[in-house]
């Protein structure tokens, strides 16, 4: 099957994405996006959405860290979310794409997903049109894994591969982070987005 379909997640998912201790990135990488916060970005009392919450870790830590806010988990693979709802029922978990929906969010977080695709700014495009206020996005930094064709990762992130301006939104704040126990034996990139006015100026 084609690396990074729908099908191939939903085999990963029900096969060996525990065995090789999904779950702990999920959480660890999370973990790793609300220590780097900067002041400035208050998640208290939020709506926001987990874009690509594989087994729905990462919405747990977001809970726990911002009890005010409403959280809740979406991801492209049934055999995920199926999982989410069987341990969280009490929870919002969807399958499929912000499209489907058609919900509105005051902050979308996304984790290691977007180097999944040859094309993530697609995917920027489509969370920034249901994103209120900040778009969060961590990722490997500088990942010469998408070099080799059968790497799950398929996009190499620098600095400059996020722009000041996308859409209505500004960039505000960047940042390498340089050690990511748990998660990642590299550097990991976490940038931020604000939407800043209701004009649309599509960069890409």
């Amino acid at each position: 099957m084609e690396i990074n379909s729908k099908e191939y997640w939903d085999n990963r998912f029900r096969t060996n994405w525990i065995e090789f201790n999904g779950k702990e990135q999920t959480k660890n990488f999370m973990e790793l996006i609300v220590q780097n916060l900067p002041n400035f970005v208050d998640l208290n009392g939020k709506k926001i959405l987990d874009w690509g919450c594989a087994l729905g870790q990462g919405v747990e830590v977001l809970m726990r860290h911002f009890p005010t806010s409403f959280v809740c988990g979406l991801d492209i693979s049934d055999q995920a979310i199926f999982e989410c709802r069987q341990v969280h029922p009490e929870l919002f978990f969807y399958n499929g794409f912000l499209k489907d929906y058609r919900i509105n969010y005051d902050v979308i977080i996304t984790s290691n997903c977007l180097q999944l695709f040859k094309n993530p700014y697609f995917w920027i495009n489509e969370m920034m049109e249901y994103t209120r206020e900040f778009l969060i996005i961590l990722v490997p930094y500088n990942d010469s894994s998408c070099e080799n064709e059968d790497s799950e990762h398929k996009f190499k992130f620098l600095e400059e591969s996020f722009p000041n301006r996308i859409n209505n939104f500004s960039k505000i704040y960047t940042k390498v982070i340089h050690q990511c126990p748990g998660c990642w034996s590299n550097k990991q990139l976490l940038v931020i987005f604000e939407r800043k006015v209701n004009h649309p100026f599509c960069w890409f």
